[in-house]
């Protein structure tokens, strides 16, 4: 089976330089990564899909971490099944050094891969406001039940401050040592992300030097 990826990046090269490693790091043959820069989130998703030659289509978002395994699992459920929707665990803030333990989500549309036949409803969905994630209800879907791939929120700096989103309690558990990411990515993950950080302050510092520009919060 041959498999497009599709992500939908805007202005972060560092995050599409860290989503290039995962995507080439796949135990199963990525066909093709198709990648959509400059648009709404959404309807990058929508494009991507749309220009996605492969049997399957599978979605990474630009931060995030992926197993290598991923795409091969996603790729044994769909010999059966028109979707699959994957669990994610444990969402991290790179930045904070904190995680949510206790978040388990199935099937958000960051999280699923699908057959192209249902790309105008994945389009249909975008047009009207809806939950691109439903598009479940309307062709055979499973869930993906193992968690292989971590949401990485806190990449580039802006937004709520650190301590404001730990006093929301989206970030309860400290992870000062990088102790639970490394157990759950690795030492390697860890370290590119952590250089990932460096490289995107010392830009966002010389683009505000230069033009006064305000650095870009995560989506």
């Amino acid at each position: 089976m041959k498999v497009s990826v599709v992500t939908a990046t805007k202005d972060r090269p560092e995050a599409l330089s860290l989503c290039k490693r995962w995507v080439d790091h796949q135990t199963h043959e990525v066909h093709e990564w198709v990648v959509i820069e400059g648009r709404e989130y959404r309807e990058g998703l929508v494009l991507g899909a749309e220009k996605a030659q492969g049997d399957a289509i599978v979605i990474f978002d630009d931060d995030d971490w992926y197993s290598p395994h991923y795409v091969a699992r996603i790729v044994e459920r769909m010999d059966l099944y028109d979707v699959v929707a994957a669990l994610w665990s444990a969402p991290y803030h790179i930045r904070g050094r904190a995680y949510n333990w206790g978040r388990r989500t199935w099937g958000l549309s960051n999280t699923l891969s699908f057959k192209p036949y249902l790309r105008p409803l994945w389009r249909g969905k975008w047009e009207r406001g809806e939950k691109m994630k439903d598009i479940r209800q309307h062709a055979t879907a499973c869930r993906l039940d193992i968690p292989l791939m971590i949401p990485i929120k806190g990449l580039y700096p802006g937004g709520m401050s650190v301590l404001q989103t730990y006093a929301k309690s989206k970030f309860p558990n400290r992870d000062r040592n990088l102790w639970h990411l490394k157990k759950a990515v690795g030492d390697d993950a860890v370290a590119h992300y952590l250089r990932a950080i460096s490289v995107i302050d010392e830009r966002l510092r010389g683009r505000e030097t230069l033009l006064g520009d305000r650095p870009t919060a995560d989506p």
